[in-house]
């Protein structure tokens, strides 16, 4: 009798070893789940691509797309809105604000503006641009409008 309890007890420690090892299994498994559904184990691409295989367009597209929204200059407040293959900066000042329109050309980290309106009309810009979170900066290349390089070289911040 004493051989068939220590059987019955040795069978339920079985089954219950056998019990935790399958929740163990269990819960390793939803967590390598979860963690794959999330976004967190993909890699994040940053806003600015380099090209590898892609055509220039795309590169185009990337770069142009981080340069895109509503900057303000920290030398004087000159907001500079960027859309598509256009721009405008919008001169504050006490009587009424001066907006200049042009068009901008992107290549890598290259960017060149052209303004459309009286101050440097079709003078070209170049400048070197990085962006660090919500600041950008641009490094003069080649410019002869003095107003245009004193003022783009100050650095700016995202609105």
């Amino acid at each position: 009798m004493a051989s068939k309890t220590k059987k019955k007890k040795q069978q339920n420690k079985n089954g219950l070893v056998t019990i935790i090892v399958v929740i163990i299994i269990l819960a390793a498994v939803s967590i390598i789940a979860g963690w794959y559904f999330s976004d967190k184990h993909q890699e994040t691409k940053p806003a600015v691509t380099e090209q590898t295989n892609n055509s220039e367009a795309e590169t185009q597209q990337a770069v142009k797309s981080a340069l895109e929204g509503t900057w303000v200059s920290n030398y004087d407040g000159a907001m500079l809105s960027i859309t598509g293959l256009s721009f405008s900066l919008e001169l504050a000042s006490v009587d009424k604000s001066k907006i200049i329109k042009g068009t901008i050309l992107v290549k890598g980290d290259l960017v060149t503006f052209i303004n459309k309106e009286a101050i440097c009309k079709d003078i070209q810009g170049q400048y070197k641009f990085t962006i660090k979170g919500n600041d950008l900066t641009f490094s003069l290349v080649n410019d002869d409008c003095a107003s245009r390089k004193e003022r783009m070289t100050a650095g700016w911040f995202r609105l």
